[in-house]
């Protein structure tokens, strides 16, 4: 499949909480004339700002730690590519390291950025396409290298518009507004005449693909195109968009008809004054598609956005984005990689008895993330709270912060829910059970309960316990002591009340120095050698000897079975 996709379920929780953080390009900050300057409206977490450029700014692209606007100030030479080096938006601010001017020699209209190679493709007035080629060596991008190639020629009708590459095909796509026409070519053969397929839009209505100026993408390979002069979305569905690439890498460049509604569709968005521009895919946190409108005024206007996966998609304006009139305005979704990384949430964790459930929390996400837990790489929740399923063993969950449905913290947060084993005593119906909060055992002996005398308190807390004749092993679970396992000899039950006859010899586990040294959980074979895991990763057994003492540090050894965290 062309994108990666994510159970339904997700889709439909995630768009709920998803944000978009977006660039768009604002031709003109002063007039809808042709501008000395031009900024780019950053939305970033909710809020929103601007930086200047040098020209009016027509469309945005992001690659890595870079940002590339598309300028022009009306003049046929002198205007390029602005390329911003160091981009970073770890302070909630646009900043950079420096700013360079990768001049086309022509007014361009359009950018975008092939993320498989780091290519810039740039769509000129003059109805060219220019490839900028990624070096391997800084500066990485320059004018002379570069690669030109004619799309639409003829004057005054010419100019190509909005572009998009398809990474998964290798194929770009452009539009021209002059010329009412789509065109495809493969990426490989980019710069080779006569290796473009033209594409036109149904005979009726007229000119049924009409000054376009955007096109982009959906998740599900339907190609999208924003109308300029008719106020109309088209879409180009998948089958069509697969047979198109089909004839393409058959060298078959025989011009492509649409014909509605088998190939294309179009949705009315609003009143035709509209003027539509620049469209841009939103795969990385809502998988909303968005497009500007250009009104003839010089105040800020609307950016539409809709859900393209809807037969019948619903446009409302987003909320806060605006772009002014007459740039193309395509807009760049601000990419993972260069937004701050979200913070590492802090969870707790809990100790529950068997068969009952437990209710985690964390903190520390920012208000335009969410919450993911999972168990074993599946996922749970997506709250800052999540109730797990009746627990009957120690389990780990790990809970980690997203931006949409793409952004999700480099490093969770594990928590341990603590389950302590019920382990019976050599009595039939008698219990004992490690209390971990309380650093005490609780004891059922018999059919009634003396209230006095069912907990016992140690100086230890309690994580694991066994039972060997009259003999009991109670693991430690401290997380900075020796990983002791407490061995108490010649217990008795008296009868309501434990009763250790001698003061535990404390059996100190093999442990590596870069581990935990806490002990988790202790057994004994028949034989009565005891078997003690430690969350380095490391079980120790200690043999017993046929005479008393039965047990010390010297008779023993130790086996690694896993890393930190793990037994």
């Amino acid at each position: 499949m062309k994108k990666i996709l994510f159970f339904l379920f997700v889709c439909i929780i995630k768009i709920t909480f998803a944000q978009t953080n977006i660039a768009v390009p604002n031709y003109s900050a002063l007039s809808n004339g042709l501008p000395s300057t031009g900024k780019v409206n950053f939305y970033l977490n909710g809020s929103g700002f601007s930086t200047n450029v040098g020209h009016g700014a027509n469309a945005v692209a992001f690659y890595e730690e870079n940002m590339f606007v598309a300028y022009d100030d009306g003049t046929a030479t002198g205007n390029g590519i602005l390329w911003y080096k160091g981009v970073s938006f770890a302070t909630g601010a646009f900043v950079y390291s420096s700013v360079v001017i990768l001049n086309t020699n022509q007014r361009t209209l359009g950018v975008v950025a092939d993320v498989v190679t780091g290519d810039i493709y740039v769509a000129n007035y003059n109805g060219t396409i220019t490839r900028f080629i990624r070096q391997l060596n800084t500066p990485f991008y320059t004018t002379a290298a570069t690669t030109s190639m004619t799309f639409w020629s003829g004057g005054n009708v010419a100019e190509a518009s909005g572009l998009y590459v398809d990474v998964s095909t290798r194929i770009l796509w452009a539009v021209s507004s002059a010329n009412n026409q789509a065109a495809v070519c493969k990426l490989s053969t980019f710069g080779t005449a006569n290796t473009i397929k033209y594409i036109t839009g149904p005979t009726s209505p007229i000119n049924f693909i009409q000054k376009p100026q955007g096109i982009s993408e959906d998740g599900s390979g339907n190609m999208w195109i924003a109308n300029n002069t008719n106020n109309e979305i088209l879409k180009i569905n998948i089958a069509t968009v697969n047979a198109i690439n089909n004839e393409l890498n058959a060298n078959d460049y025989t011009p492509k008809v649409l014909t509605t509604p088998a190939n294309i569709q179009n949705f009315s968005v609003g009143v035709s004054t509209y003027k539509l521009g620049g469209l841009a895919y939103d795969y990385q946190y809502a998988n909303k598609m968005f497009v500007n409108s250009q009104l003839s005024t010089s105040s800020g206007n609307p950016v539409y956005e809709f859900n393209p996966s809807l037969a019948t998609p619903i446009f409302s304006p987003s909320i806060g984005l605006s772009q002014v009139f007459p740039g193309i305005g395509q807009a760049g979704i601000i990419p993972c990689t260069i937004l701050a990384p979200p913070p590492t949430p802090m969870a707790n964790g809990i100790t529950v008895n068997p068969g009952q459930t437990a209710t985690l929390t964390a903190t520390g996400c920012g208000t335009d993330q969410t919450y993911i837990w999972r168990q074993f790489n599946t996922v749970k929740s997506y709250s800052a709270s999540y109730t797990t399923v009746p627990i009957t063993s120690n389990s780990t969950y790990t809970v980690s912060c997203v931006r949409g449905l793409g952004c999700e913290s480099l490093v969770g947060r594990n928590v341990v829910v603590n389950n302590p084993l019920l382990i019976t005593s050599p009595l039939i119906s008698n219990v004992a059970v490690p209390r971990l909060t309380q650093d005490s055992l609780f004891f059922y002996l018999g059919n009634t309960i003396n209230p006095t005398h069912k907990y016992k308190l140690f100086t230890q807390t309690p994580n694991g316990i066994h039972f060997f004749g009259n003999e009991m092993f109670l693991s430690s679970n401290t997380s900075t002591g020796a990983g002791t396992v407490n061995w108490y000899p010649n217990v008795s039950f008296n009868p309501y009340n434990f009763t250790g006859a001698t003061t535990p010899t404390y059996l100190v586990q093999i442990y590596n120095n870069n581990g935990v040294n806490g002990t988790t959980q202790v057994v004994t074979d028949d034989a009565g050698n005891i078997y003690a895991a430690s969350k380095n990763g490391i079980i120790t057994k200690f043999y017993r000897n046929t005479v008393a003492p039965f047990y010390s540090n010297q008779r023993q050894v130790g086996v690694r079975v896993g890393t930190n965290s793990q037994i």
